[in-house]
């Protein structure tokens, strides 16, 4: 009773962040369709079982994409309460990121502070809190590369047709973001359109948002564009255009990809194929994260 009783307080709180975008002038403007789409707990179904779409890449143009698997995703960042409250619960280690008592913090405040390897060790602990089977397998946990403040993982596998959580492949995150549009923005390609929907270096104040304060994408997705750039689970590399269905990226590597651009970047940075790296083990206030699982079967 009391989990369920935790779970209810941690959606009423992704609900209401969810329902007043602020800022806007109706008179001039009118926001994307959004998709009546089936969500649950939090999370929203994204139709992608053979779903084939095209995203450009600047070294080697465009490319489609083709996806064998519906999928979940989170309709909003991970927040500071959901991340505090899951990993508090499941590892004793756990104390908040020190990010958190410099910047902008609170319940609806996103993740950041977080490095790659203790957000998939988060969507192991949801899956464990959730009842689901765990995404991520690895040997073991290493403390001293970056002392008590993060850890790498050794011998890390995502078993993907898992039903666990797990942070999104690239080639999701991108569909996802894209929903119905072929454009750089799921809005269009008209940038002073972008205070609408996104936080970004013109009307952040350089700071990090609450979630869910400004206009969703055609799927429901809030910030999917600005506010924090956002891990994907992919290995950085050259995209190989030789694997279309179902990309993973390779096996090994030095650092991971993000994308959606964050709060303090040019309009620019926020483009949906926009990509960035980032090394598994660092930390930084403009980095977050979502969630996605498969449908269980």
């Amino acid at each position: 009773m009391k989990r369920i009783l935790l779970m209810l307080s941690l959606l009423f709180v992704a609900c209401d962040e969810t329902t007043n975008p602020t800022d806007h002038n109706h008179s001039i403007f009118e926001e994307v369709t959004v998709l009546n789409l089936l969500k649950d707990n939090g999370m929203v179904l994204i139709p992608a079982t053979d779903s084939t779409f095209t995203f450009s890449d600047s070294t080697i143009g465009s490319i489609s994409v083709t996806l064998k698997n519906d999928f979940y995703i989170d309709s909003i960042e991970t927040t500071q309460k959901l991340y505090a409250t899951i990993m508090d619960s499941i590892y004793e280690w756990y104390r908040d990121p020190l990010d958190w008592s410099k910047y902008n913090s609170g319940d609806s405040f996103p993740a950041y502070g977080v490095t790659w390897y203790q957000a998939v060790l988060f969507c192991n602990a949801r899956s464990k809190f959730d009842g689901y089977d765990t995404a991520y397998s690895y040997d073991s946990i290493s403390w001293e590369i970056c002392a008590d403040t993060c850890m790498r993982i050794k011998g890390l596998k995502t078993t993907f047709e898992s039903d666990g959580y797990r942070l999104p492949t690239e080639a999701e995150w991108i569909y996802a973001c894209q929903a119905t549009s072929v454009e750089e923005y799921f809005w269009g390609n008209d940038t002073s359109l972008a205070k609408e929907y996104c936080w970004y270096q013109i009307n952040s104040g350089n700071e990090v948002k609450e979630t869910g304060k400004k206009y969703p994408n055609q799927f429901g997705l809030y910030d999917i564009l600005g506010n924090l750039e956002e891990y994907c689970n992919d290995i950085y590399s050259p995209f190989d255009s030789s694997i279309l269905t179902d990309p993973t990226g390779p096996e090994t590597g030095s650092f991971i990809v993000k994308h959606g651009g964050a709060f303090y970047q040019p309009i620019g940075y926020q483009n949906i194929a926009k990509r960035q790296k980032t090394n598994p083990e660092s930390s930084t206030n403009y980095t977050g994260f979502r969630t996605v699982r498969r449908p269980k079967k």
